[in-house]
C-alpha cells in the first residue's frame, strides 16, 4: 500500500505542476498542430494519403514527445527535488512508475486532441474503427511512455541528454512504431482481426518487456 500511495502522491504533484505550468502538454500539442498543416499541404489531394497517413500520424507525435522528454526530467531534478522525494523514503521504482503513469496520461491527452485534427486535415474518417483506434492509441502511448521514461532518466545521467536523447530512443521504438503503423493501416484499409490482434499483442509483449526493465533498472537510473 505504501508503494501505491507513493505512486499515487507523485502522480498527483506532476498533474498539479503541469496545470499550473502547461509546458509540457503544450509544446507537444503545438509541434503536433505544426506538423498537421506541413504534412497536409505537402500531399496533393489525388496522392493515396492512406498509405502515407499511419506513419505521419504516429511519427509526428514521437517527434512531438521528444521535444519534452527531457524537460520533464531536468524539471524534476531542479533545485534537488528528485533527491528530496527520494530522501523522503520514495522508492525509486515508484517514481519510475509514477513518471511512466504521468507521461502516458500526456501522451494519451496529445493523442485523443491531436487525432480529430490529424483526420480533418488529411480528410480521413477514423471513427469507423473508434474502439480499436484507442485501443492502439493506448498500447502505442504506453509503450512510448515506457520507453521514454527509461531513456530519459539514461541521458540525464550524461552531459549531452538533448543530442542522446533522440539518437538513442528512437531505434528502440521501431517495433513499437511498425506495429502502430501496420494496425493503423488495417483500420483505414480492409480490416482483418486476425492481423490486428498480431500486431496489438506483439505491442503488448514490447510493452510489459520495457516495463520489467523499467522497474529493474529503477536504482541505477534514478541516481541523485
Amino acid at each position: 500500500m505504501s508503494f501505491l500511495l507513493t505512486v499515487r502522491n507523485l502522480l498527483y504533484r506532476e498533474m498539479r505542476l503541469e496545470l499550473n505550468t502547461g509546458q509540457l502538454l503544450g509544446a507537444m500539442l503545438l509541434f503536433s498542430l505544426l506538423a498537421a498543416v506541413l504534412f497536409s499541404m505537402a500531399f496533393s489531394p489525388g496522392a493515396d494519403i492512406e498509405a502515407f497517413f499511419p506513419g505521419i500520424f504516429w511519427f509526428s507525435q514521437v517527434f512531438a514527445v521528444l521535444l519534452v522528454l527531457n524537460r520533464a526530467i531536468s524539471r524534476e531534478k531542479e533545485n534537488g527535488c528528485l533527491e528530496l522525494v527520494i530522501l523522503a523514503g520514495s522508492s525509486r521504482e515508484a517514481v519510475m512508475v509514477a513518471r511512466i503513469l504521468a507521461n502516458l496520461i500526456f501522451f494519451l491527452l496529445l493523442s485523443l486532441i491531436i487525432t480529430p485534427i490529424f483526420s480533418l486535415f488529411f480528410d480521413l474518417f477514423l471513427g469507423r474503427y473508434l474502439f480499436y483506434l484507442l485501443l492502439v492509441v493506448l498500447v502505442f502511448q504506453l509503450g512510448l511512455a515506457i520507453t521514454g521514461s527509461i531513456m530519459s532518466y539514461l541521458v540525464s545521467l550524461t552531459r549531452l541528454s538533448g543530442l542522446l536523447l533522440p539518437v538513442l530512443l528512437l531505434p528502440l521504438l521501431l517495433p513499437l512504431l511498425l506495429g502502430a503503423v501496420e494496425t493503423t493501416s488495417l483500420l483505414l484499409g480492409q480490416f482483418q482481426s486476425g492481423s490486428f490482434y498480431f500486431w496489438i499483442m506483439f505491442m503488448l509483449l514490447y510493452d510489459l518487456i520495457y516495463f520489467a526493465l523499467a522497474v529493474w533498472a529503477a536504482p541505477y537510473l534514478l541516481e541523485v
